[in-house]
């Protein structure tokens, strides 16, 4: 049987393992060609998630849904330490603040969000206690950026800030991740006024992860982001 090509292979550098994701600027000066890429040629996108259907069972397990975004993994290559990504937060439905296991780079397709960055301890990534954060920190959280990412809005977030994005819109953005160097991330409930760790997969019983990935649903999400990208 001849292996069929990933339609997004050929988007990738040769040395795009040598990016320095610890740097912010440099990384999106990296990804945003390749990002620009997408956005300009979205069939590419729609092309990824047909190929994950059709010949990459284990690419299409990494595309999950949960209570706030769908998240469909379009490319993933762990000799280059990289994905690609396609999200869509849903209006209405609020993300917490939180940071993340890898950096990465987004650029916005559609829709907009409140893109917001938080205060937080230097020492958050470090710690052992749970939950991660006292009543006092929390409360003493101050918000240092606030701003509305609209279409053609582009950033990179190394994996330590404190982010949140509250759609204000129906949004679609697609990414490109760095490696994970984290186990696990933060989260805040701001109703709750809780902190808490949040593992990775490799941590999380099979219940948990079989129960919000894309395959468990009908192709229906899948559907729903293809019919996103053509109207790009």
């Amino acid at each position: 049987m001849v292996k069929v090509a990933h339609p997004l292979q050929h988007l990738l550098r040769d040395n795009f393992v040598d990016i320095n994701w610890e740097d912010q600027n440099s990384a999106l000066d990296f990804c945003l060609p390749i990002l620009d890429s997408l956005a300009n040629q979205p069939s590419l996108m729609v092309d990824a998630l047909e190929y994950a259907f059709e010949h990459d069972p284990v690419l299409l397990a990494r595309s999950e849904i949960d209570h706030f975004l769908d998240r469909a993994v379009l490319f993933e290559d762990h000799s280059l330490d990289c994905s690609i990504r396609l999200q869509k937060l849903h209006a209405g439905d609020g993300d917490r603040p939180h940071n993340h296991r890898a950096s990465f780079a987004t650029l916005i397709l559609q829709g907009e969000y409140r893109h917001a960055i938080h205060s937080h301890p230097a020492d958050l990534d470090y710690r052992q206690q749970t939950p991660p954060m006292t009543v006092e920190e929390i409360e003493g959280m101050k918000t240092v950026i606030d701003r509305v990412e609209k279409p053609g809005s582009y950033y990179a977030i190394h994996h330590s800030l404190v982010h949140s994005t509250r759609p204000t819109k129906d949004h679609l953005s697609v990414l490109i991740r760095g490696p994970s160097v984290k186990t696990r991330n933060f989260f805040f409930d701001e109703k709750r006024k809780q902190s808490f760790w949040h593992v990775s997969t490799q941590d999380e019983t099979e219940e948990a992860i079989a129960g919000r990935q894309m395959r468990t649903f009908d192709r229906s999400a899948v559907e729903t982001m293809i019919e996103r990208l053509s109207q790009i």
